[in-house]
């Protein structure tokens, strides 16, 4: 997914909503300071809003999302060029469920391709978008907070810095899946920048299972638990 394609088509929708009144910059109401408490959760955040219509700062993908949410707004055109802004060419949310693979709460577990016809497709009504993957929850590592049998509703997340410590995500490290809570570890490269270069893995039953150190290569794959479906078995 190209970021600065991203936030070209965000400044687009930005435009056509304050041609609609939607948007008045400066008005306390519809200004950048509210909308930055809508979007990021703190009002003095508008000067990022500004960086991004500056083209000095890319909008996170999870910004993205809650501005759709907000306006009614085509969440596939913005991060995929797919659709139009606004209306009837909306889509719902495709959503790929890995029927014989699990997030695995204890162990871990192959997960095969989300193009393998043994997966099978649904739709929710409050997601947009084609890029869900579900996942069944094998195991009891992450309980109380998730048991095994629940099905976790997951986006895939591109860029380290959309990854917030100490949340749970479903992690894809050689084709093992885990879900954990995730607390991101750096390190200098060679051009001396700090990078993610591991991530500890950490279970809400702590009790039965420690924590883990994982390194994040080209292959990790980190998604954003958006929604759980309890006792899906």
């Amino acid at each position: 997914m190209n970021r600065l394609e991203v936030n070209k088509r965000f400044i687009e929708v930005f435009h056509l909503l304050e041609q609609k009144g939607l948007i008045v910059r400066n008005d306390r109401q519809k200004g950048l300071s509210m909308l930055a408490q809508k979007i990021y959760g703190n009002r003095q955040y508008g000067h990022n809003i500004s960086n991004v219509l500056k083209k000095t700062r890319n909008i996170t993908y999870e910004a993205v999302e809650k501005f759709c949410e907000l306006f009614g707004v085509n969440e596939s055109y913005i991060l995929k060029g797919e659709g139009q802004p606004f209306g009837e060419n909306q889509t719902k949310g495709q959503i790929c469920y890995l029927h014989d693979q699990a997030a695995v709460a204890g162990d871990s577990i192959g997960v095969s391709s989300q193009n393998d016809s043994s997966n099978s497709y649904f739709s929710l009504p409050d997601l947009r978008g084609n890029d869900y993957l579900a996942f069944p929850v094998q195991g009891n590592s992450m309980e109380p907070r998730i048991s095994s049998g629940d099905l976790l509703i997951c986006k895939p997340l591109d860029d380290w810095t959309d990854v917030k410590d100490n949340e749970i995500y479903t992690v894809v490290i050689n084709d093992r899946v885990f879900v954990k809570y995730i607390k991101k570890i750096y390190e200098k490269n060679d051009s001396g920048q700090e990078v993610v270069s591991k991530i500890n893995l950490i279970s809400a039953n702590y009790l039965e299972h420690d924590p883990f150190t994982e390194d994040v290569t080209t292959n990790t794959k980190i998604y954003k638990v958006v929604k759980r479906l309890q006792d899906f078995n």
